[in-house]
C-alpha cells in the first residue's frame, strides 16, 4: 500500500494494520516468506 493512500484506506477500514517488510517487492508473500508469514501471524493474533 502506497503511504498516500494509507489515510483514506483507514478512513474506510478504521482496524487496517499495516506491516512493512524491507525488501519485498509486489510478491512479498513469494519473496520474503517468513517475514510475510510472522506479520500475518501478528495480525491474526491481535
Amino acid at each position: 500500500v502506497r503511504p498516500d493512500h494509507r489515510a483514506q484506506i483507514k478512513q474506510l477500514f478504521p482496524n487496517a494494520k499495516f506491516a512493512k517488510l524491507p525488501g519485498a517487492g509486489h510478491w512479498l508473500h513469494a519473496e520474503k516468506p517468513r517475514d510475510f508469514i510472522a506479520a500475518a501471524e501478528m495480525f491474526f493474533d491481535a
